[in-house]
């Protein structure tokens, strides 16, 4: 009986170490849905990439924000997408993305 109980939480300590998370820095319970685009700025700082079109007569905007994590010996690239409509923040989205497995060749490092 001991030997299963031990045997069950070893298992369950392998499968739960399986689960790492990527542990974002970007402010984001420094903002919610309805702060304005001007706003958002001033917490977040200068977003690395802007889109800004009309979708049903709206106008609409999306802040992208880039940021480094590393866990494990694994380096990931962690975006935080902002979507704005009438300047008002409307979603909220986070995506990472391994990096770790990327493969430079000598051409891209050595560019002239």
């Amino acid at each position: 009986m001991k030997f299963r109980i031990l045997s069950m939480l070893v298992l369950f300590v392998l499968l739960a170490s399986c689960a790492i998370h990527t542990y974002s820095v970007f402010p984001i319970d420094k903002i919610h849905l309805g702060t304005n685009k001007f706003r958002v700025i001033n917490v977040c700082g200068k977003p690395f990439r802007t889109d800004c079109y009309l979708k049903a007569g709206k106008k609409t905007e999306v802040l992208y924000y880039k940021e480094p994590a590393r866990i494990l010996n694994q380096g990931f690239i962690i975006t935080t997408t902002l979507t704005f409509e009438n300047d008002s923040l409307t979603s909220i989205k986070q995506d990472d993305k391994n990096i770790s497995n990327i493969e430079l060749s000598l051409d891209s490092i050595q560019r002239k």
